[in-house]
């Protein structure tokens, strides 16, 4: 779970630095079905 969470943060983080668009709505996308999935904001570390 902490896995998928650190892998989609570390691509929104690399579609933003890049400017890449689509890919930053993809990863939103991705981040929140995450959340809904899991009903968690950020795992507990």
């Amino acid at each position: 779970m902490n896995q998928e969470y650190d892998r989609i943060i570390t691509k929104l983080k690399e579609a933003r630095a890049t400017g890449d668009l689509k890919a930053e709505r993809r990863w939103k996308n991705k981040l929140s079905k995450w959340q809904q999935a899991y009903g968690a904001y950020a795992p507990v570390r």
